[in-house]
């Protein structure tokens, strides 16, 4: 059984089922998750081998050039759907919405799903809501595993993956759906952004940032520059522009860009920009570049697990659904905390609870108490906090 050829059985099916009803693509959430169900198995190996041998034939793909994935292919193009193919090897989502329904399937590898919703307070314009986010769920999804996607606001969610590969077959909408133009990311818990279609002034932005990074002037007339480059933008061209660019450059330490775009978007509203945008970089570069030194996968979810929890609690489940009830919890935790150093702050303090309550259930107190001390004591040095931008 090939898995291209399979794909295109299922392609072919969705069409039928979609088109002799004349049914709305709203119903492709429905159709297409009840046919990812009855996707047969396949493993990685067989997966990759069908890809290389065909990829000539693949044909068309969506949007290329389009990072969403480390490696994404278009594998059927139906009426008003597509099918892909998302491959995860490092990266892992954004807080987003979608401006497309339909259902994904977990291949291969597993993935952390968190589930939020979005409270907003504020539209500032058609492409920048201020408000806030706040966490629903987090569950884990294993290998045969489906889950819709809903159009909008009522489907926010991200995935951290924890198994390298992590491999998704994607069936969505494309081209037909009704009002939702784009899609938003959510940042720092307080911006809805549209982060997926760009105006010509804030991509020219992110460029001269990005090339101004590169070169070597006086700190004053640097800040300057830039102030320059954001100097005509509206403010949520700006917000994207500082986005977009902010890894190169520390903008939240730039007192001067500060003062120069607080006094023409307002003191409140840039603040609450930077603060934002810093805790999502900060958040995100760090814990990214933990989980790139560490070895093994288990430890890279352990790490994803703890990241993504509010409580002990829920730390204990997902971890328990992840490896098992037999997995020595204590065991994983030394082993991650070998990992961490002064420098990286990924915990935060306000979480604590997580850790502590996840590690007394595997304790033996006369001879395991001295690890949990140590563990904790390791832990006293970083910064514990929910990764949920």
């Amino acid at each position: 059984m090939d898995f291209l050829q399979t794909v295109k059985k299922l392609g072919s099916k969705i069409d039928s089922l979609l088109y002799s009803k004349n049914s709305s693509m709203r119903c492709l959430s429905t159709i297409g998750s009840q046919q990812l169900g009855n996707f047969p198995e396949f493993e990685s190996p067989e997966i990759i081998d069908s890809l290389a041998s065909q990829i000539r034939g693949i044909g068309r793909q969506q949007s290329p050039g389009h990072t969403f994935g480390d490696s994404r292919f278009t594998l059927y193009q139906g009426g008003d759907f597509i099918i892909e193919l998302n491959v995860w090897q490092k990266q892992t989502t954004t807080i987003h919405e979608h401006s497309f329904s339909g259902a994904f399937k977990i291949l291969d590898g597993s993935a952390l799903h968190a589930r939020y919703k979005f409270a907003s307070n504020y539209k500032i314009n058609s492409d920048l809501e201020q408000g806030q986010l706040t966490k629903v769920s987090t569950d884990v999804l294993m290998k045969n595993d489906v889950s819709n996607i809903e159009i909008g606001g009522e489907f926010i969610h991200n995935l951290v993956h924890t198994s390298n590969p992590t491999m998704t077959l994607i069936v969505r909408s494309v081209g037909r759906e009704e009002k939702q133009i784009y899609q938003r990311d959510f940042i720092g818990e307080k911006f809805a952004i549209n982060g997926w279609q760009y105006s010509h002034a804030s991509h020219n932005a992110i460029s001269a940032l990005k090339l101004i990074s590169n070169i070597n002037m006086r700190e004053e007339l640097l800040h300057q520059r830039i102030a320059d480059i954001l100097e005509d933008l509206n403010i949520s061209d700006t917000f994207v522009a500082l986005h977009k660019s902010w890894p190169l450059n520390p903008y939240y330490e730039m007192t001067g860009l500060k003062r120069a775009l607080s006094a023409r978007h307002g003191e409140l509203l840039i603040s609450d920009v930077f603060e934002s945008l810093s805790i999502h970089h900060k958040r995100n570069n760090e814990v990214g570049g933990f989980r790139d030194k560490v070895q093994s996968d288990r430890t890279r979810s352990l790490l994803a697990i703890l990241s993504v929890s509010s409580n002990g609690d829920e730390a204990i489940r997902l971890f328990n659904k992840l490896f098992g009830n037999s997995t020595d919890r204590l065991e994983m935790t030394r082993e991650l905390t070998n990992g961490i150093n002064d420098e990286l702050e990924i915990f935060d303090s306000e979480q604590y609870e997580a850790l502590y309550a996840f590690l007394p259930e595997v304790v033996d107190k006369e001879n395991k108490q001295q690890d949990i001390e140590m563990i904790r004591s390791a832990l006293n040095e970083t910064i514990f906090r929910p990764l949920i931008c």
